[in-house]
């Protein structure tokens, strides 16, 4: 089959992305004339929980709410980010989270075209693109106004999944650093990202195990993957994933045998340390 050209995909990727977004438009075409939803002429979010998290982002500029101790700051990523693009961005902080969920959200079918661009089936990740941008669900909860955590809830995975198989299909260290990356970033841009990163990553180390093994970097893959998933303070994360990738960019595990010792021990550090199988299994019986 004919190898898609990059300007091809990039018009896949614009168009379902304007898709995406003019789905989720209809809310504000269907309620811009409705006063009641209006505040001083500016459309509002309409989440309860959007004015929780927006009143930590206002108070990142104002600082009215200093002695309460239950407005949120930048350790939430929501609300930190929010404040770092009214920063940057000539809008107001109302314009900003009312656009948001629709801005972000729309992401989701960058990776999932790309995902299929890997195997020189683009047109089919346009279409699946276009169908996972207004899913049940998904769709309603990163409306236009529903300014709310979710709209990172499927954005990351779906970019993590993407790195994760191109790490594999090429056999490329760098497209696993970023992985690791974003999965730092995800634990920190939403709260319920655990069971998510958790399964993405056993089923990452279980296909390293039984396809892998005969490849060039199976058990550095697996001792990656589980050190970017620990579950311990972002900052000592960090440090330990930019360790863990200066000791594999300089071949400091220089034998197989050292390699499967210290993949081994960093599984076990990840399952046991992350309370893994009891986290999963609470969601699976929630």
């Amino acid at each position: 089959m004919e190898k898609l050209k990059k300007y091809e995909t990039i018009s896949y990727i614009i168009i379902a992305y304007l898709f995406s977004i003019a789905m989720r438009m209809l809310w504000v075409y269907h309620f811009s004339d409705t006063e009641a939803f209006k505040w001083h002429g500016q459309l509002m979010i309409n989440t309860n929980d959007g004015y929780f998290w927006a009143s930590g982002a206002k108070n990142l500029f104002n600082h009215e709410l200093l002695h309460n101790m239950r407005a949120p700051g930048i350790e939430y990523g929501l609300v930190y980010f929010t404040y770092l693009v009214a920063k940057v961005l000539p809008f107001s902080l109302n314009t900003i989270t009312l656009y948001m969920p629709a801005v972000i959200s729309s992401l989701i079918v960058i990776p999932i075209i790309l995902v299929m661009k890997l195997y020189n089936k683009a047109i089919l990740g346009f279409f699946a693109a276009l169908i996972a941008s207004i899913t049940w669900s998904f769709y309603n909860r990163t409306m236009i106004g529903y300014y709310d955590t979710d709209l990172f809830a499927l954005v990351f995975p779906a970019f993590i999944v993407y790195y994760l198989i191109k790490s594999v299909k090429y056999e490329n260290l760098n497209f696993l650093f970023v992985a690791m990356l974003l999965n730092s970033l995800y634990f920190y841009a939403y709260d319920a990202s655990k069971p998510v990163v958790y399964g993405i990553g056993m089923g990452y180390i279980l296909y390293c195990l039984i396809f892998l093994r005969k490849s060039k970097y199976p058990y550095e893959f697996i001792f990656l993957i589980s050190i970017s998933m620990l579950d311990i303070d972002w900052k000592y994360r960090l440090t330990l994933i930019f360790v863990s990738i200066f000791i594999v960019y300089k071949n400091i595990l220089k034998t197989k045998k050292i390699q499967i010792i210290v993949a081994f021990l960093s599984v076990i550090l990840f399952l046991y340390f992350n309370n893994v199988f009891g986290i999963i299994w609470g969601k699976i019986y929630e």
